[in-house]
């Protein structure tokens, strides 16, 4: 694993992580294939570790590597989440995001791309196909949806919004960008209940009760992110626009993945993805809630290897 950080074109600092298989020098010979998995919403690179690191995943990249040639593997980190800087202005909706993974793109001359997202990082990956179809070689969209919000969602998110400000300006520091969900969320109510909240829909009840330690996991890395670009993405996601249109008209191969007990974009959307993209396959991880990838890693990996060396 290498980490990266570059000044993007907007001046602030991207951060993230690449990985290139075949892992050993010797046998790497020409570049085959590009992969960027977004994160979701409120996480940062770390949550697809489980999945780039396990040995099972490691051992049949290297041999599809091997035969067809090098594959690089980019986990970024979204402006205002991890070690990246956040937005500079506002966003209206999710371009400032697209434009990032462009940024990523261009640095590193990434060809026969396949981007993939989880959940706001799905929304990001639909939105990046609009001006990017050329380069794209497949999509995975894993526990997310091509549908923009409805009423009642912005609502929502713009009342989280307002919560969270309501507590940057009792604690005394709206105007700092710094402060994480963990530096408050033990006293001030309204950041305690917008986590508690969050992960109780995000994991499923099975992984709460039978591996703690997943769950326990889940809320460190939530618990890390930066407030200001929780509320930045908060107002994107908000101001999203409804891409199954050209989820429809992209004729490369996808790959859908849901948790059987997602509770935020239950089967049944992905179900309706499914039929409106032209080369889709659907796998549901059993037992998994909204961030499938983490809470039954192994079931997600088998799913996410058995398509990529169709590729």
């Amino acid at each position: 694993m290498e980490n990266y950080l570059f000044q993007s074109s907007k001046g602030y600092n991207l951060t993230g992580s690449y990985h290139i298989f075949p892992t050993n020098d010797e046998y790497r010979f020409r570049n085959f294939l590009d992969i960027i998995l977004v994160h979701a919403f409120p996480f940062d690179s770390r949550m697809y570790l489980p999945n780039i690191e396990d040995e099972y995943v490691k051992e049949k990249l290297n041999r599809f590597a091997i035969q067809k040639g090098n594959i690089r593997i980019f986990l970024p980190n979204l402006p205002g989440f991890g070690n990246s800087d956040i937005l500079k202005e506002k966003p209206t909706n999710l371009l400032p995001y697209t434009q990032c993974i462009e940024e990523v793109v261009k640095k590193f001359n990434i060809e026969n791309l396949i981007i993939g997202g989880c959940s706001m990082g799905g929304y990001i990956a639909l939105e990046f196909i609009h001006n990017n179809t050329d380069t794209l070689k497949g999509l995975i969209l894993i526990d997310t949806k091509a549908t923009a919000d409805t009423d009642e969602q912005k609502q929502n998110r713009f009342q989280t919004i307002e919560n969270i400000q309501k507590a940057l300006k009792t604690n005394s520091i709206e105007d700092n960008d710094t402060i994480v969900i963990e530096q408050l969320s033990n006293q001030d109510q309204n950041i305690k209940a917008f986590i508690n909240n969050l992960s109780n829909n995000i994991v499923s009840e099975y992984v709460h009760d039978k591996y703690p330690t997943i769950s326990k996991e889940i809320r460190k890395i939530m618990k890390q992110q930066k407030l200001v670009g929780v509320i930045h993405a908060l107002r994107a996601m908000a101001g999203r626009r409804d891409n199954t249109k050209i989820l429809k008209k992209f004729k490369k191969k996808v790959l859908i993945i849901v948790g059987e007990y997602d509770q935020i974009t239950p089967i049944e959307i992905s179900k309706q993805m499914k039929n409106i993209a032209s080369k889709a396959k659907l796998k549901v991880v059993s037992n998994a809630g909204h961030l499938s990838n983490m809470e039954n890693s192994y079931n997600f990996n088998l799913f996410l290897m058995d398509w990529i060396k169709k590729i």
